[in-house]
Formats: C-alpha cells, structure tokens, sequence
C-alpha cells in the first residue's frame, strides 16, 4: 500500500514538475528571443523606459496577486469536487482583485499626471499597467490548486507566440518602442480571456457574489504572504526605478537587459523548486526527519548545479552578451557578471526560505528577513547606483540575494529548539 502510494507521489511529483517546466519555458524563452532583436531595434535608452515601466508595473502586481498566489492555490486544492466553493473562492479572488486594479489604475494616472519624466511616456507607462489585469485574469493560483497546468500552458504558450510574432512583423524602427508594451499586455490579455473561458465552461464554475466575510476573510489570511511578497520586491525589482532616479534612462536601459539574462537563466531551476515545495510540505507531515534528510541532499545537488551555471556565466559573461545583446550592449558584460552571483544565493534562499523555513513553523522569520533585506537593499542600491553606476546596481543586486541567505541562517541557528520540536511532533504542530 505504502510502495503504491509512493509510486502515485513520484508520477504526481514528475508531472507537477513537466508542467512547471513547460510553463516557466514559455514564460522566460520569450525574453531570450525578443530581446536581442529589440535592443538592437530601439537601443539602450527607449529599453530603459520599458524597463522602468515594467518595474513600476510590477509593484501594482505585486498589490494585486496580494497573497493569493499561495493562499489561492490551498483554498481550491482543499475544496476537492466542490464546485460550489471552488466558484465562491475563484469569485471572491477576482472581486478583491478587480478593486486593487482600479485603485492601481487611479494611482498610476496621478503618478503620470504628477511626474514629468513619466508624463513624456505615458504611452508606455499606461500600456505597460495592461499586464496587471491581464495576469489577473489568468488565475495561475486556480490552475495550480487543481493541478492543471497543462490548461495553463496552452493558453500561455499562444500567448507568447503571439507576442514574439507581432514584435518581429511591427516593431521594425526605434520609434516603434510604444508598441512592445501595447503588443505585451495585449497577448497577456489574450490569455486572460482564454483562461477565463475554460475556467467557466471547462471546470464549471461559476461567477457569484461573493460574501463581505469571505472577501474580509481571504484579505486577511492573504496579509502575511502579502508582505513577504512585497519585501521580495524592494531588493528584485526596484534597483531598476532607483538606478532610474539617479542616472538615466540609457544606463537603465544597460542595466536591465543584463538583469532579464540573469533572470532569464535563473528561471531554469523554478520548475525544481516549485515542484519540491508542495512535495516537501506533504513530507514533512508524515515522515518530518526524512524530509529534513531531502531538504539536505536537494540542497547540496542544487548548490553544486547553480553553483556550476554560475561560474560559467562569469567566465564567458563577455560572450554571452555579444551574442545576445550586441556590441552596443558591452557594458552589460559586468551587470551579467556580478549578478550570476544572483543564480547560485537565489536558488539556496527559495530551498531555505520557502521549502525549509515555512514547513518547518518560521514563516514569520523568513518573512522578517525578507522585509529586513529589502529595506537595507533601498539604501544600498541607492548609494552604491548613485556613486558606481550600473555597476554599483549589480553589486546591490546581489548583494541582496548574499544579505538574505545570512539573515535567514540567523533566524534558523536563533530557533534551533523550535526546530527540533518541530521534528519531534510533526502532527501536533502543523504549521
């Protein structure tokens, strides 16, 4: 019984993983084809302000997946064959995301209305807000709590596809860079329509109103991820709007398209951490000292494979940026350089923070090293941006990933006993 139920985890875990995998593959294998034709069409300073765009797009993002990513993905998995919960859970979700949106939408028309520097863009800034409710529509959480990512990459894989096309049939001069926002959020929006569909007509659900106490109970339990989430944010994504403020948009343009390789690469291993995740969690509850012993072994295998793919991204960073970016992008060869460090720091804080730290009850210390990072990293990148340049953007980019890995080891020797507890009586202390 025990070996039929293994063999069931490992076929589930070997699913869960090709599908991730495919989908993370649509997701990053379009910046590593759109990329090197864009840069060499609209050049460093109008990839600047799209990088900036973006940025600032992903803070409204960030608001509005809100906790949900996670707490969406346990709501619709515990509610089994129940349509009635799954469709009063898929419309309380959308509700509070709706309004985040609008609020969202309003604030960034003052931002542009206020901010000159974005006022002479605001094209691209507008445009740019339209993957906010299109990645809304999308609902990745529902598929995930399901487990039917296959659906997911269907839609996403059409999506994209559609977005490389346009770019390379419409995007032919330098004054064409509005339309790479406007052909982005419209393929995103493709998708979201998509998704929408089948999640009605394929899994039957139904929009209905939702209770004022589900949506007060979902934003609450949403909260804590929420902040962890948005401390993630200040260290990944806001170096691009500092380096912004303090030199211009042509450096910025530099900076970011080392950054998205970096990114790009580092996706690689998200299909391996995200399948653990769940994986490790439904361990951890039956037999906790065997999944200490996993944790040990995965985390040794993937410190050597990232270690390894990092060190080889800085010996032929050189390379690696003629051939993807193009002569006129040499001096991201640095940017690519220091942040390969990112890779290697990435992939031990998720198997550390996520995969360790929240099975094993120190939610609240991951989370506070997460914001406790973040909020150094503003100071850091602002003071190194504004006196190195893109250079000193780098090293704060990496720096953060470092700081991170040192606070959460912290946290982890400061509640030894916790931890042992946590062990000892896995069923009576069930995060």
């Amino acid at each position: 019984m025990l070996k039929r139920f293994r063999n069931k985890e490992n076929r589930q875990l070997a699913t869960n993983f090709a599908n991730f995998g495919v989908f993370q593959v649509f997701n990053y294998l379009v910046p590593l084809i759109t990329i090197p034709y864009i840069v060499r069409i609209i050049g460093a300073e109008k990839f600047g302000i799209i990088s900036i765009a973006l940025a600032i797009s992903y803070y409204f993002r960030i608001i509005v997946e809100y906790g949900f990513s996670i707490t969406g993905v346990q709501l619709v998995a515990q509610a089994g064959n129940n349509l009635r919960k799954k469709s009063e859970i898929y419309s309380s979700i959308l509700c509070i995301q709706t309004g985040f949106v609008l609020i969202g939408f309003i604030v960034l028309l003052l931002l542009v209305y206020l901010i000159e520097d974005l006022r002479l863009d605001w094209r691209v800034y507008l445009f740019t807000y339209g993957i906010v409710p299109a990645n809304m529509l999308m609902a990745l959480w529902f598929y995930i709590g399901l487990e039917k990512m296959q659906y997911l990459n269907f839609i996403n894989f059409f999506g994209r596809l559609i977005y490389i096309l346009m770019v390379f049939i419409l995007v032919r001069q330098i004054d064409d860079y509005y339309l790479i926002p406007i052909l982005n959020s419209g393929a995103y929006f493709f998708s979201g329509f998509l998704s929408v569909f089948i999640i009605i007509k394929q899994f039957n659900i139904r929009l209905i109103k939702p209770s004022s106490m589900h949506l007060k109970r979902y934003l609450i339990e949403g909260w804590p991820l929420f902040i962890s989430n948005f401390g993630i944010n200040l260290y990944r994504n806001t170096n691009v709007i500092i380096l912004g403020l303090v030199t211009n948009k042509e450096i910025v343009g530099l900076y970011s398209a080392g950054e998205k390789i970096i990114k790009a690469v580092q996706s690689v291993f998200a299909p391996i951490t995200q399948t653990l995740f769940p994986y490790i969690s439904r361990l951890r509850v039956v037999e906790p000292r065997k999944s200490i012993r996993s944790i040990k072994i995965i985390l040794k295998f993937m410190a050597i494979f990232s270690g390894t793919i990092t060190a080889f991204i800085m010996l032929f960073s050189g390379r690696i940026t003629s051939v993807a970016l193009g002569s006129q992008f040499l001096d991201s060869t640095i940017v690519i350089r220091i942040g390969a460090l990112v890779i290697f720091f990435g992939v031990l804080n998720y198997i550390i923070g996520i995969i360790f730290m929240t099975n094993f009850g120190l939610k609240k210390e991951f989370s506070k090293s997460v914001i406790i990072t973040g909020i150094v990293n503003l100071f850091i990148c602002y003071g190194l941006s504004k006196r190195f340049g893109l250079v000193g953007t780098a090293l704060s980019f990496a720096g953060a990933e470092a700081l991170l890995f040192l606070f959460m080891l912290i946290y982890i020797y400061r509640n030894k006993r916790k931890l042992l507890d946590k062990i000892r009586n896995p069923v009576a202390q069930i995060v």
